[in-house]
């Protein structure tokens, strides 16, 4: 077996070029995704979309309580307003929350998890089998 490397000290050939990243590129790929870890949180806590009622409903509305016509959601905004729509029974909160777990798992957890996937990849040392299993599993 090939002995452990880490994908940053890698030395990357062409057919008439070669190169490896100096200290500042490899810390600058780890910036990159450390960048993106941070992205991903903060899209998630930021509002991403309006909700706003117009016409005969928005007049209705504004008359019960002022600016109830218009609303931001974040995704996690969203995640705590689909759980609240749980009625007080076991198969409606078991029903409900199972679908705001599916939306936490495929909107936040699975892109952080393929960042850390990632700068795994590029800085720890590892076979190339392991490397080429993780580089596989973070694609599914």
């Amino acid at each position: 077996e090939d002995p452990a490397q880490s994908l940053c000290a890698q030395s990357f050939e062409s057919a008439d070029h070669s190169f490896q990243f100096r200290r500042g590129g490899q810390a600058a790929v780890l910036g990159l995704l450390g960048l993106c870890f941070v992205a991903v949180l903060w899209g998630c806590s930021v509002p991403s979309f309006v909700i706003e009622v117009n016409g005969l409903g928005r007049i209705l509305m504004e008359m019960g309580e002022e600016g109830s016509a218009y609303e931001t959601y974040s995704v996690f905004n969203v995640i705590a307003a689909v759980s609240r729509q749980a009625k007080p029974t076991f198969l409606s909160f078991v029903g409900i929350n199972t679908i705001a777990v599916i939306v936490v798992v495929c909107v936040l957890l699975a892109p952080l998890a393929q960042v850390v996937v990632l700068a795994l990849m590029w800085a720890a040392p590892m076979p190339p089998t392991r490397l080429l299993t993780l580089m596989r599993t973070n694609e599914v």
